[in-house]
């Protein structure tokens, strides 16, 4: 498997996304460390899953994705996360309900794209009534 390994860290004091820029896995504790030493060290840290949307956008922990397909006005985005070993995608709105897995990941590339994720774009997460 040649899959990059990323990381990205969502600076909830600055309200700012850093992106690891070690290409090098052995330097990536680099990044960690770049962490630790930041102000208050509240990072929220998300992995890339090794799979891009249909712009070829990377796809990472927290993002939040619009599938093409989607025909129910309910289907705002679905947010990717790492759950039961596995990623997993669940509706922004209707986020107890059972989430889908992926099997087809060429799909993704397909029919999908990245709007936004759960730090930087909070507002799509609420509920309209």
């Amino acid at each position: 498997m040649n899959r990059k390994i990323k990381f990205r860290a969502w600076d909830s004091f600055y309200k700012m996304m850093i992106h690891s820029s070690y290409k090098d896995f052995s330097v990536l504790s680099e990044f960690f460390k770049e962490l630790e030493d930041r102000k208050d060290n509240d990072c929220k840290i998300m992995q890339f899953t090794g799979l891009k949307d249909k712009n070829g956008v990377d796809i990472y922990e927290g993002d939040i994705i619009k599938c093409s397909l989607a025909t129910e006005p309910e289907d705002k985005g679905f947010i990717c996360l790492w759950r039961n070993f596995k990623w997993e995608f669940c509706n922004v709105r209707f986020k107890d309900d059972e989430s889908f897995n992926l099997t087809d990941f060429d799909y993704l590339t397909v029919k999908t794209e990245v709007i936004g994720n759960i730090y930087e774009n909070a507002d799509m997460l609420t509920s309209e009534k």
